[in-house]
């Protein structure tokens, strides 16, 4: 009887994922990414706000927060496509957005991990330029300037306005 148990335990044991990746309080953790390729698709830009797809791909199997939003995402900088000039961004409340989850998602290799995500780039309307040039941060841990930080960049042209009727 104890020949037969022991492989269906060993076996059972196998299906269980038990994650490395720790999480603090706010719900993020070191994930490694360098087994993630970020992207940020269907951009839309109207002078005031950029959005789009953020996509993570999972180039391994890796561990990440399911976190995919204010706390780990961050447009980091933004500058006009003709004169190269910084754009001064709209600030964000970060921790006005709360998230409260608190695991970790597991990716396989070839999984896609999305969401829509807006920021704000113009607190005017009317004020962004026709044309720009952004980097998105993704950060698991939240320190988008540290050392697990990875980066996409981009151009946006403003769309234009449908016209009334």
């Amino acid at each position: 009887m104890k020949k037969t148990i022991f492989p269906i335990l060993a076996l059972l044991g196998g299906c269980s994922h038990s994650s490395l990746l720790e999480l603090n309080k706010y719900g993020l953790g070191p994930a490694d990414t360098a087994l993630i390729d970020l992207s940020f698709r269907d951009v839309k830009y109207d002078g005031s706000v950029l959005e789009g797809r953020i996509e993570l791909y999972a180039m391994e199997d890796v561990d990440v927060p399911n976190i995919l939003g204010w706390k780990t995402l961050i447009l980091d900088r933004a500058w006009t496509c003709d004169t190269h000039d910084d754009i001064a961004l709209a600030h964000v409340d970060y921790a006005a957005n709360p998230d409260d989850r608190q695991d970790v998602l597991r990716l396989r290799m070839g999984d896609i991990y999305a969401g829509h995500m807006t920021f704000p780039v113009s607190l005017a309307k009317v004020g962004g330029p026709n044309c720009l040039r952004y980097e998105i941060v993704y950060a698991p841990d939240g320190q988008f300037h540290g050392s697990l930080a990875i980066k996409v960049a981009g151009t946006a042209t403003r769309e234009s306005a449908a016209p009334r009727p």
